[in-house]
């Protein structure tokens, strides 16, 4: 099992709704091309090579770490809309998934984002907002965290740690 640190979206709309589906999920648009596509299969260098003439290696990185890195079972804290917050967390129940149209069914919803790749989560109901985050920074939107970051973590915030039920 892993620990993962995500933001979604840097809004908490694309939290509540992510709740609301029970899912965590993302997209890039390099250069308002949208990389709408199933990664599943895709290798290494058929991956960097959508990337081609963009940039932005924390885009890269990050769709790269939720696609192939990213696992059923592994834990997921969110960061909140507030810098330094966590909005929520739980636990992945689902592989790698990818749906154009995963929320089209929101009438609030804006089309110009989709964030087509998603995996689903048990969210833990009982999480309340914590106005203190992990003291992780950077532009990652995936960032995988070590095990005793979030043991220290859960112990100052008196979390009780999420345990995958059988």
């Amino acid at each position: 099992m892993n620990y993962w640190l995500m933001s979604l979206k840097g809004n908490h709309y694309h939290f509540d709704l992510c709740f609301k589906k029970g899912v965590i999920a993302i997209g890039y648009y390099p250069q308002g091309w949208k990389l709408s596509k199933n990664l599943q299969d895709t290798d290494r260098k058929e991956y960097l090579d959508l990337w081609e003439g963009w940039k932005n290696s924390a885009g890269k990185k990050s769709l790269w770490s939720f696609v192939k890195e990213m696992k059923n079972g592994d834990i997921v804290y969110i960061r909140g809309k507030r810098r330094g917050t966590i909005a929520g967390r739980g636990i992945i129940s689902s592989n790698y998934k990818f749906d154009l149209n995963l929320f089209s069914d929101e009438p609030e919803w804006n089309e110009e984002y989709n964030w087509e790749h998603y995996r689903e989560i048990g969210w833990d109901k009982d999480f309340k907002k914590i106005p203190e985050g992990m003291g992780i920074k950077g532009q990652l939107a995936v960032v995988e965290i070590d095990k005793s970051t979030i043991d220290m973590f859960e112990k100052k915030n008196s979390l009780i740690p999420l345990e995958i039920k059988n």
